[in-house]
């Protein structure tokens, strides 16, 4: 399933493409449950971590980044939430089962930190029927520029990491939010002149800049795979 939403950067009320997908989230409430464990891998400051934690029995959130690790324990001090665990750890390393007592987990999630790598970890820390959600970059994220993100993936070549993985797909959609400026110059002016956001540099500047040097005036900030995967039962 692919959806595409083009709006104009006039128009701040339609600017979403920082926000958590709905359609994400509708996976996981129609999977949760109260006796759930799960972790969340690249969990930063815990943005996707809390959304979760509320319907699961404990929730575990793991980053390589220490200060994003450190805001998400003083975030569950400060709202006394006591179903969740930070550490810092890599998640393309570590063995998730790690953080826990028990075998395996219900659920393990990915918010925009997906890799072969965590694929494969996910699978081997769920328990059979436990369930596998994500939001990955998809390959047309940043397109304008001419440069692909290295963790960005295709969806055939996402369907191919997960079944090798031993992961079958439930869901699998793009979610795509394309910036659509009056004029050239208004999307040079917007990006390029002053400031840039840490992904919009190099090459990839570079890219933009040739972009709108030929008339190119939509930038595609968003392009998302949502979806869940079950780990088949023995």
């Amino acid at each position: 399933m692919s959806n595409t939403v083009v709006y104009h950067q006039t128009n701040a009320a339609e600017d979403t493409h920082h926000e958590v997908s709905p359609t994400l989230l509708a996976l996981f409430r129609s999977i949760a449950s109260p006796g759930h464990y799960a972790i969340d891998v690249g969990c930063g400051q815990g943005r996707f971590t809390f959304e979760i934690a509320p319907k699961l029995a404990y929730t575990i959130g793991i980053d390589l980044d220490m200060e994003g690790i450190e805001a998400a324990q003083t975030l569950a001090q400060e709202k006394g939430i006591d179903t969740v665990s930070f550490f810092v750890a890599d998640a393309e390393q570590v063995d998730y089962t790690e953080f826990i007592t028990f075998e395996t987990y219900d659920l393990v999630t990915a918010h925009l930190c997906l890799s072969k790598a965590i694929i494969g970890r996910a699978a081997s820390a769920l328990r059979p029927g436990g369930r596998f959600l994500f939001a990955a970059l998809e390959a047309g994220q940043w397109g304008e520029t001419g440069v692909q993100s290295s963790f960005a993936f295709s969806e055939e070549g996402l369907r191919k990491a997960l079944a090798s993985a031993g992961l079958r797909v439930e869901y699998l959609g793009v979610e795509t939010e394309i910036l659509e400026y009056e004029t050239a110059s208004s999307l040079e002016s917007a990006w390029l002149n002053g400031v840039s956001p840490k992904w919009l540099n190099g090459s990839r500047r570079a890219g933009l800049a040739e972009h709108v040097k030929a008339g190119g005036n939509t930038l595609t900030v968003r392009s998302h795979l949502i979806g869940r995967a079950v780990k088949a039962a023995r």
